[in-house]
């Protein structure tokens, strides 16, 4: 099955579905030359040919966040990524809470069928990294917006992502996480609800809490069968 679909998710969250042009091909992003990727790119290559039968290994130039880009726009099925330190001081009511928050863009992957895998990707949620949000809900079909009701302003914090991307939402779909609800359960699901319907649109509000897998994993379908459902 050939496939490529991206989603997105604010706070925020973007996934897509990848698999080879060819079964028996595979096109591996490594890094710029001379840097230490690219040796271990060909030797890479050549251990998978010779251990899978009939495969053919493109070990080709990339660089850091680029290489998952090139994936997620199918112009590669692997690549390289580097890990360094995604830690800054937070801003917004997030100082309130801790001495420190992620800054980085989020991956992570499900496997859909064999071939198919679904692609996850997430942005910070404060305003000063809007622009990551920008760049990975490039070729997305959706977006999970996680909103805590930990925040005093939560409605109008809904207000201004949905707005933010109201382009994007003229043609892809939205599911909104309701998270901190232990804290406070104002606003409820249904002013939610009635809140969205008001700006004449209609989102499916989850409540949901971030620490949990399957809570997380409940948004990521809602959203993946919406889509499927909406062509």
């Amino acid at each position: 099955m050939q496939a490529r679909t991206t989603l997105t998710a604010v706070a925020m969250t973007c996934l897509a579905l990848a698999s080879p042009a060819n079964a028996n091909e595979l096109r591996l992003m490594t890094g710029p030359q001379g840097g230490v990727w690219v040796p271990l790119g060909g030797q890479l290559k050549d251990a998978w040919e010779k251990a899978i039968p009939g495969a053919k290994i493109s070990a080709l130039p990339g660089a850091g966040i680029a290489n998952v880009r090139a994936i997620e726009e199918g112009k590669a099925e692997a690549g390289f990524g580097n890990t360094i330190s995604t830690e800054a001081a937070p801003s917004d009511q997030t100082q309130l809470r801790k001495k420190s928050t992620t800054v980085a863009m989020d991956f992570g992957s499900i496997g859909i069928e064999a071939d198919t895998q679904l692609h996850i990707y997430g942005a910070p949620g404060q305003r000063r990294f809007d622009f990551m949000s920008e760049i990975l809900i490039k070729n997305a079909l959706g977006i999970v917006i996680l909103i805590s009701n930990e925040s005093s302003d939560s409605l109008n914090e809904l207000n201004y992502y949905l707005n933010t991307h109201k382009e994007f939402l003229k043609h892809n779909r939205a599911v909104i996480g309701v998270t901190h609800n232990d804290i406070n359960p104002n606003p409820s699901i249904g002013e939610y609800d009635r809140f969205i319907k008001g700006r004449g649109e209609s989102w499916p509000v989850i409540k949901v809490d971030a620490r949990k897998r399957e809570d997380m994993k409940k948004l990521v379908m809602s959203l993946l069968i919406s889509t499927l459902k909406h062509g």
